[in-house]
């Protein structure tokens, strides 16, 4: 009757015994259990977020000369690796140090140098998604260049020879604030993303690798001509320290989303705190499209007014959701969330203060 059924096994000969009518009736109360369970919020059911103690990493002050300032962190694909940078340090470059058991007290290794003598002003971190998770590490080379130094054996060490103090690999010129960025299913794609200070006086600058960072290629401009972000630029932002960048996102059909800061108006450097700015993100719905592309520009936060629309503490920062696409720009101190359907319409919501 309704209550057995019978089907071939595959690989196996035989059938699927008869279901007790009892047996079918405990089940079906065991999954409509886990469908009630299912509809609960999650908040009612998590657990209350906690943190262990904070630990510093070995080499730190007192004892030792590693420096933590801007620290970027990132973990392996596979949760096992999580790996730290931070500029400064006694050496050439930024310190590095990496965990092999997903950052629990006393796994971290002793902190490294990664970069050149020139560098050791910004460090970022990313992971590739290629088979040997290439770990990439790029360090700003006071305002000149960055290196961009790589490892293939999970953050042992860097090639090419990014520990002698000489400078590797150099990515971009006349530029501050890098950050890359790797794809996932893209093993070979990995984005650099700076403050492009040869763009008078500074603007928001992408370009791509497609060999993981042997070679780049820009990616046209970030800054829209036309749009609020544009209208906002000015010769002195990054000066100022009212212009910055953050680090983008990839959302799951490959657009490129970058944060960045424009001020309020131009010549804030002779007021007493010329930091105040406006918040935008830049789109390249198809990712990097040539380099004669330009982004679209989205205004997340505007406010002229005042000193109160301060986005540069300390940088902003995005992050994209699976489909349909859901950005997050937030920045220390401050709340900014907006969400885009397939980066046609934008909702956006702030609190600053």
């Amino acid at each position: 009757m309704g209550l057995t059924r019978r089907m071939p096994l595959t690989g196996c000969v035989g059938q699927i015994a008869p279901v007790p009518s009892r047996q079918m009736k405990v089940l079906r109360m065991t999954l409509a259990a886990a469908i009630v369970a299912l509809l609960v919020p999650a908040g009612a059911m998590a657990a209350k977020l906690s943190y262990t103690p904070p630990k510093p990493l070995p080499g730190s002050p007192p004892k030792g000369d590693a420096q933590g300032g801007e620290p970027s962190a990132v973990f392996d694909h596979g949760g096992r690796f999580l790996y730290l940078a931070a500029p400064g340090g006694p050496g050439p470059g930024g310190d590095f140090w990496r965990s092999t058991r997903a950052g629990r007290v006393g796994t971290f290794s002793k902190p490294i140098q990664v970069g050149s003598s020139a560098g050791g002003g910004d460090e970022d971190l990313a992971v590739g998604y290629d088979p040997k998770h290439t770990v990439y590490q790029i360090d700003l080379e006071d305002l000149a260049g960055s290196d961009l130094c790589i490892s293939l054996n999970h953050g042992k060490s860097f090639e090419p020879d990014c520990s002698s103090g000489a400078p590797s690999n150099q990515t971009d010129a006349a530029a501050d604030r890098p950050w890359i960025t790797t794809v996932a299913g893209r093993p070979n794609l990995l984005y650099d993303t700076y403050d492009g200070l040869g763009f008078g006086g500074g603007a928001p600058e992408v370009q791509v690798s497609t060999d993981r960072g042997q070679s780049f290629t820009p990616c046209g401009q970030v800054l829209q001509p036309g749009s609020d972000a544009f209208a906002h630029f000015s010769p002195t932002g990054a000066f100022e320290n009212s212009e910055v960048i953050g680090k983008p996102a990839v959302g799951a059909k490959g657009a490129l989303y970058v944060p960045f800061t424009e001020p309020h108006r131009t010549g804030q450097v002779s007021d007493p705190d010329p930091t105040p700015s406006n918040l935008y993100l830049g789109i390249a719905r198809h990712g990097c499209s040539g380099t004669s592309s330009t982004f679209v520009n989205k205004t997340i936060f505007q406010n002229d007014k005042g000193a109160g629309s301060n986005f540069v503490s300390i940088f902003p920062t995005v992050a994209a959701d699976p489909p349909p696409g859901a950005c997050a720009p937030a920045s220390t101190g401050r709340a900014c969330t907006c969400s885009f359907r397939g980066t046609r319409d934008v909702t956006s919501r702030a609190r600053s203060r």
